[in-house]
């Protein structure tokens, strides 16, 4: 990942399924501003968590598997945080 951004490469994860995931983690990150509270926000996470990333095959372009789990990392140590407090 480089910027944020992540790259594109050829048997990544299938985009949408990074992108459907994304929404739930920007969803629950909204909710956690507007008051969820921590136990149905660890519930949420649990769901989200459970979320399949399935793999282009090898001459489909997805997004790079390294880069998206760094940013998911990134995004759970977020909200983990949240719930620590």
């Amino acid at each position: 990942m480089k910027n944020g951004i992540l790259r594109s490469v050829k048997g990544g994860y299938k985009k949408m399924d990074v992108l459907t995931k994304l929404d739930a983690y920007m969803a629950l990150m909204a909710k956690i501003q507007n008051g969820i509270t921590p136990a149905e926000g660890k519930e949420e996470l649990l769901k989200i968590r459970q979320m399949p990333l399935e793999t282009e095959n090898e001459e489909q372009e997805g997004f790079a598997k390294n880069d998206t789990d760094a940013y998911f990392n990134q995004m759970e140590l977020r909200i983990v945080e949240f719930f620590r407090k």
